[in-house]
């Protein structure tokens, strides 16, 4: 699970399954993706993907 290997910012959290990042406002998004309201994957913004 990517949960176990790599700590989200302050305010982002993982799904259940821990394999995608839950932002802010609540929306779960893609790894490499981004929510509505802006929020870009902090995998993504970290360069990891």
């Amino acid at each position: 699970m990517l949960s176990d290997l790599i700590d989200l910012p302050e305010g982002w959290e993982w799904s259940v399954y821990g394999d995608t990042p839950i932002c802010p406002d609540g929306y779960e998004i893609e790894v490499d993706g981004s929510c509505p309201d802006g929020h870009v994957s902090p995998l993504l913004a970290m360069g990891l993907i």
